[in-house]
């Protein structure tokens, strides 16, 4: 990797006399980690222009940078797509003692928002500057490169720690060197809709400086972050409000096994409550399932005997159980979605109600059959419906 500051783009900018500035749209962050930050009145100045635009560069941006000679104060101005040869605009604008001027921003084609900040670029030449984004968009590229490989070994360390297969003093050693503070942790758990939405997220978090890993296990994205409010709130954000997202209570190194089976708990509570965030513990309309321990011993005393008995049997009267009540108790549907006959449905009813010593025509006993079945489909990771 370059040293810092010394990145193609940065070379480039050197041999055309100015100062060029790979970012992210977003965050005014380097797109390389090893970058050289903007000043925070150049940080700033990009930032509201941006989100005066509504996150979008629209061709080229003059910024404004206030506290230098000549600035209009903080703010944006849209130029023309057609070069401007010899800097028709006019437009300057400086940053406090350093006595920055003209400074122009442009996007570059990536995967996350990315822009190209050149301050004095000779001639203010907009033309030129087009030509400079689709040269950063290579660095870009290959950026996403490296993070690609970064998050590969990312996911390959976070498997190794679920699964307690990393040595405790070797595993410190490891978060360490991600960033994350080994006894300040939560682990987060998502439903993975396609392989690239880890690579999205992974790099849309390592834009925003936040420390992560990330894998992809069955059909869920899980993720292993500092708990840190302003951390998860850059994730909840990224992921979409309305996404149905499961958080486990505050961990530590040694029992992220445990905090795995939370997130994927809270999940289930999250998708039964049509979306957001559900962190482990909170109240939630399953107050009485707030633990897999209790969830356990509710699923033991009430549904043990059909369980018991399906083992022993080869049967699935758990499944008609679970079918009949999402069916709101009709026969005929039960039937239908089990691909049996009614009368079969009637059979296997009646030989629940004996063995669990509970009958469906009773509002007491429907409603803790209820409990029961919802508490053992959240430990399956699953919500009845």
């Amino acid at each position: 990797m370059d040293r810092a500051g010394d990145s193609p783009t940065a070379r480039l900018g050197r041999d055309l006399g100015c100062r060029l500035l790979l970012l992210d749209t977003a965050t005014a962050h380097p797109v390389d980690p090893e970058g050289v930050a903007p000043e925070p009145a150049l940080r700033q100045a990009l930032l509201t222009a941006v989100n005066d635009h509504n996150g979008r560069i629209p061709g080229v941006l003059h910024l404004s940078v206030p506290g230098g000679s000549g600035s209009r104060g903080s703010g944006s101005e849209r130029s023309g797509s057609e070069g401007s040869g010899s800097g028709g605009s006019g437009e300057r604008a400086g940053l406090g003692a350093a006595g920055v001027s003209n400074v122009l921003a442009v996007e570059v084609p990536a995967e996350e928002p990315t822009v190209l900040v050149a301050v004095e670029l000779p001639g203010m030449d907009t033309s030129l500057l087009h030509h400079l984004a689709t040269a950063a968009a290579v660095e870009t590229a290959r950026q996403g490169m490296l993070r690609e490989h970064e998050r590969r070994l990312g996911s390959e360390l976070l498997a190794q720690l679920l699964d307690a297969r990393v040595d405790p003093h070797a595993a410190r050693e490891e978060l360490a060197a991600h960033r994350l503070p080994p006894d300040d942790l939560v682990v987060l758990a998502v439903p993975q809709e396609n392989g690239a939405e880890q690579r999205d997220l992974h790099l849309a978090l390592s834009r925003r400086r936040v420390p992560h890993l990330l894998l992809n296990r069955s059909d869920l994205l899980l993720a292993l972050l500092s708990d840190s409010p302003g951390d998860l709130s850059a994730v909840h954000r990224r992921l979409g409000l309305r996404t149905p997202i499961g958080l486990s209570s505050r961990t530590s190194l040694d029992r992220l096994s445990e905090a795995r089976d939370e997130a994927v708990w809270s999940l289930s509570l999250a998708r039964s409550s049509a979306g957001g965030l559900v962190r482990y513990g909170d109240d939630t309309a399953f107050t009485v399932l707030r633990s897999h321990e209790e969830a356990r011993a509710i699923v033991e005393r009430v549904l043990g005997p059909l369980t018991a008995y399906d083992r022993a049997n080869g049967t699935d009267l758990v499944g008609t159980l679970r079918s009949f009540l999402v069916n709101r108790r009709s026969w005929q549907r039960t039937a239908a979605a089990l691909n049996v006959h009614k009368q079969t449905v009637m059979y296997r009813v009646q030989r629940v109600e004996e063995l669990t010593d509970r009958r469906l025509a009773e509002t007491a006993d429907i409603t803790e059959l209820w409990i029961a079945f919802q508490a053992h489909a959240l430990l399956r990771g699953d919500v009845l419906r």
